[in-house]
């Protein structure tokens, strides 16, 4: 148990710096470009992806391992996570707004828009593929959740500063920004070799 927890810190060191959702896989880019998106938006835009991606990780991979699998199903991955992910999504929206009104207008449209966000269903898949275990599925997910709300915070500052920057007209508005998000990126690929073990 002690070896399958350090190999699961592992898994979400890796997945937050080395292996990002973000900035390695091109997952979920579409968050960064949200218009006019200050801190406190990408704060709980990243908290309420990173709780989606987790619940909806989980049951892909029971729904996996427990029923398509057995049956030999496989095929039909890719609508049953996109299916389970919608049900997931819907019922989350309705507890919200019987039970904690509150916490539903805080998330305001958020948690409607992942849906069928890119790095909901890319997360499910990427772990099915890579042959991961439940508890491995949950660290690289919690991972993933971790490197994506690290790269919306630095993004967040970044494009702060770019305001009062100096930048060329043809720059303006989101070629700055790619051009921040892939140098971004580039500093990432430092992490690659990090304490030895990636």
């Amino acid at each position: 148990m002690q070896a399958a927890m350090k190999y699961a810190w592992f898994i979400i060191i890796g997945s937050v710096f080395v292996n990002n959702l973000i900035l390695v896989r091109f997952l979920g880019i579409c968050t960064l470009f949200c218009p006019g998106a200050k801190l406190k938006e990408f704060l709980k835009i990243s908290i309420t992806l990173m709780a989606v991606m987790i619940a909806s990780s989980w049951l892909g991979w029971i729904a996996y391992y427990g029923i398509l699998k057995p049956l030999n199903l496989i095929f039909l991955k890719l609508p049953v996570f996109v299916l389970l992910t919608a049900v997931l999504v819907q019922a989350a929206v309705f507890f919200f707004r019987k039970k904690m009104p509150g916490l539903h207008v805080l998330l305001g449209g958020y948690l409607l828009l992942f849906t069928a966000h890119c790095a909901v269903l890319g997360i499910i898949l990427l772990a099915i593929e890579q042959n991961l275990d439940f508890l491995q599925t949950t660290a690289f997910t919690l991972g993933s959740g971790l490197g994506g709300l690290l790269v919306m915070l630095v993004f967040s500052a970044i494009r702060e500063s770019v305001k009062f920057a100096p930048v060329p007209r043809a720059f303006k508005g989101y070629a700055i920004d790619f051009v921040a998000l892939s140098l971004m990126s580039l500093a990432f690929l430092g992490f690659i070799g990090f304490l030895g073990i990636f």
